[in-house]
């Protein structure tokens, strides 16, 4: 928009001018607006990416859920499928053992090469060829695997003894009950029946909480009757975890 200074400024050239000015500022402004506009679409389209981003974000989330879901039920239940087949395991190697019986604190290299009939010597020996009238057929006997320990501390290693009879076995045990100590060789031996490694755990911290409280059962008459009420609630209950063995104080 130009003025000649020189002429005179009249209605006509001012309007002239002033429609000048407005044309050229309402293209300047419908430029900028394009501009915007541009700008605004673009940013609409991103928004909208955006939202079905999104939109398919939320399915595979909710779909991983689902998912989760899905495992976390199938875990219980294998869980529980598992904590069945270990039980079922356990009560068969335990029934496996039911003719078991585990020799402790036997010197080691007191059998010889000759394991069985060393077993049916030192079961005559401790309790009487009287106790004992009629053979003990045994179908195995080893101890258990491992190296021994030179080291004469420490404890030999068990004695496993698989009679073919189970009513041998069961007399086995009660003429250990009977006769209370057992001597071989300047050494108390101990028998108990064989069970698998868990059963002997839960065995083991039952005994101890037996002998922490037997101050307890001293006071408290009559003591047989007691102790004998708590060792039958112990072979009642065998819990899956050995280390919640039963408090004989809280049997009632």
């Amino acid at each position: 928009m130009d003025l000649d200074m020189g002429q005179p400024v009249t209605n006509k050239t001012l309007v002239e001018t002033l429609q000048q000015f407005k044309n050229e500022m309402l293209s300047h402004f419908d430029a900028k607006l394009d501009t915007i506009h541009n700008s605004v679409h673009q940013m609409q389209d991103s928004l909208n990416s955006m939202k079905t981003t999104v939109g398919e974000l939320e399915g595979r989330v909710g779909s991983n859920q689902d998912e989760l879901s899905r495992l976390e039920t199938r875990i219980k239940q294998l869980e529980k499928q598992n904590s069945y087949l270990a039980e079922k395991v356990e009560d068969a190697e335990n029934r496996s053992r039911a003719s078991n019986i585990r020799l402790l604190r036997v010197p080691e290299g007191s059998e010889g090469r000759d394991m069985i009939g060393f077993v049916g010597q030192l079961l005559i020996q401790l309790f009487g060829q009287d106790k004992l009238p009629s053979p003990l057929v045994i179908e195995r006997a080893h101890r258990s695997p491992g190296t021994p320990n030179p080291n004469p501390k420490t404890a030999p290693r068990p004695i496993l003894v698989r009679f073919l009879h189970f009513q041998d076995k069961l007399n086995i045990l009660r003429l250990s009950r009977d006769k209370k100590e057992l001597q071989f060789n300047g050494n108390r031996v101990h028998i108990y029946p064989d069970f698998s490694a868990g059963q002997r755990n839960f065995s083991c911290g039952c005994r101890i909480n037996l002998v922490v409280h037997m101050e307890d059962f001293l006071k408290i008459a009559p003591t047989r009757l007691l102790f004998l009420r708590v060792v039958q609630k112990c072979e009642k209950v065998f819990p899956q975890n050995g280390s919640k063995a039963i408090d004989p104080v809280a049997i009632p």
